[in-house]
């Protein structure tokens, strides 16, 4: 320990003296080493090889080129780059949160104004625990941006530290990742000094800890004996071996074997889950407005639902944890997923056009462009679901392979889209079947708007219910699919018009509220 606080002490701004909560050492020590999280020991995302000398280059000319894109809906940069209100524009920028407060607010206000982008200042600069304080202000106004289909930028002065750990944490929540690998990812984008002051990660790590996104491998890193403990000081990438799962958090021990499907390994494993579940919902629950002794749902301050049975469905479809596909057995097996397995299904979630369910794909405008990936996977029909601004560079392209283009603008119908525009989308689907083809719907992101006409589409063309629908299509596509509030919140009307909603969500809420919490005999039915 003493080790550990020298070298994450430092003059950036390290832990001031302060000594960190022993259980989080480990995971500290693997965002402090420079070896660990280093993006150019990742392998390419999509192909999954080793980076080449020229993919580097790339990568590290897009890291410098902000704002850079980080997450559904969210850009990180530094103070000078938010001042480039023409790039802002390009992107479709049109919040900017200010976390650094006052020192590094831009001269040029005025000119936000004149050009309908909304601002605002967070000075979180002074404070310790950062999160606590701002994290939920910070969260409702990207939420806002969110919910009008438009883009917000997160800026402080450099661009890596303040306003990362406000991206970071956006991120790990959002799309329910565990911390190291936000982290890992966020890398990737920004480079490897993303993150780097011992402060700003304590918070991280703390919220990871609150919300269930730590990892279960750090209570078990804490029974290993003092003398093994000290050894992961010298070799941190040993400990990040141990702490993603690479040896703990396997079926055995060391090995690679499905043996922990014991009754006890499994038992602790889903009783770590349940309440990571359960501390979860609780939270959600609580931001709602809910009773949590007797489930009687009151009236959420800026709730657009309004029906007291539907926000059972609301609390599920928002909390980062319920429909998390790495909390969710493998289907043909009924067994957790192994890491090696996680790690295929993520690529897979990646390499777009994604397969959703009969005859339809998702993607994004990026992988519009890829013609002849369309014509491999048998895409005849490509449906743009977030209007002119995404128009396909390749249209020429797509007229000479006889692929049928199709635009529909839902952009100014964000509230309504689903209600307005679905027999248009299902009938255009319809004819790319009737034709033996494949369509293809796509948005900016492959997360949003088209996520929520493919789900619709998956719910009432296999006739699964609500939540089995997005928890199938959140595997598919990655915990980012419908994250919108205003989109889930149509999909609920519409399976609650088509009587597809789940009966047993009550059931599952009062497994995880009530007193049979952390029952291992539960986990089935929180499952299902």
């Amino acid at each position: 320990a003493p080790l550990l606080s020298h070298k994450m002490g430092n003059s950036s701004g390290g832990f001031e003296g302060r000594m960190p909560n022993e259980e989080d050492l480990p995971f500290l020590q693997v965002l402090n080493d420079k070896r660990c999280l280093d993006w150019r020991n990742s392998p390419d995302s999509e192909t999954g090889k080793s980076l080449s000398a020229e993919d580097e280059r790339r990568m590290k000319r897009e890291q410098g080129c902000l704002p850079v894109h980080i997450s559904s809906n969210v850009f990180l940069s530094d103070a000078r780059s938010a001042q480039k209100i023409g790039r802002l524009k390009h992107l479709g920028i049109a919040f900017v949160l200010n976390v650094a407060g006052k020192a590094v607010e831009p001269p040029n206000l005025d000119e936000y104004h004149n050009q309908g982008i909304e601002y605002k200042m967070l000075d979180a600069s002074k404070e310790t625990r950062v999160l606590d304080s701002y994290l939920a202000e910070a969260r409702e106004y990207i939420a806002m941006a969110r919910e009008q289909q438009r883009n917000v930028l997160v800026y402080c002065k450099n661009g890596y530290d303040l306003s990362g750990l406000f991206v970071a944490s956006e991120k790990m929540l959002l799309e329910g990742r565990k911390v190291l690998e936000t982290v890992a990812e966020c890398r990737r984008l920004r480079g490897n000094d993303f993150l780097k002051i011992g402060v700003y990660q304590e918070n991280l790590i703390g919220l990871a800890r609150k919300t269930g996104l730590l990892g279960m491998e750090s209570e078990r890193f804490m029974t290993l004996p003092k003398q093994e403990q000290a050894s992961f000081a010298f070799d941190p990438v040993k400990a990040r071996s141990v702490l993603t799962g690479e040896t703990f958090g396997r079926p055995s021990s060391m090995g690679t074997t499905r043996s922990h499907s014991s009754a006890g390994s499994q038992g602790s494993m889903n009783s770590d889950i349940t309440n990571s579940f359960s501390s979860s919902v609780k939270s959600m629950f609580n931001s709602m407005g809910s009773s949590m002794g007797s489930l009687k749902i009151l009236p959420a301050k800026k709730a657009k639902i309004t029906n007291e049975e539907d926000k059972i469905y609301v609390v599920v479809l928002r909390d980062p944890l319920c429909l998390n596909w790495r909390n969710r057995p493998d289907p043909e097996t009924g067994e957790a997923l192994t890491l090696d397995e996680q790690d295929k299904i993520s690529k897979d979630q990646k390499n777009l056009p994604v397969h959703m369910c009969e005859s339809v794909y998702i993607g994004s405008t990026r992988a519009i462009n890829r013609v002849g990936r369309l014509k491999h996977l048998g895409i005849t029909h490509v449906l743009n679901l977030a209007g002119p601004d995404a128009v396909p560079s390749s249209m020429t392209s797509l007229t000479e392979a006889g692929i049928v283009y199709k635009m529909i603008a839902t952009e100014k119908d964000q509230h309504t889209a689903l209600e307005k525009h679905l027999a248009e989308v299902r009938a255009f689907i319809a004819r790319a079947r009737e034709g033996d083809g494949s369509c293809l719907l796509y948005c900016k992101t492959g997360s949003d708007i088209s996520a929520l006409f493919v789900a619709a589409e998956k719910m009432l063309c296999e006739g699964t219910h609500l939540l089995a629908t997005v928890a199938q299509c959140r595997r598919l596509r990655g915990n980012a699919f419908l994250q919108n509030e205003s989109f889930q919140e149509q999909l609920l009307v519409l399976a609650r018009q088509h009587n597809l909603l789940d009966r047993c969500a009550e059931h599952f809420l009062n497994i995880l509220l009530g007193d049979k919490i952390g029952h291992a005999e539960d986990m089935p039915l929180l499952v299902q």
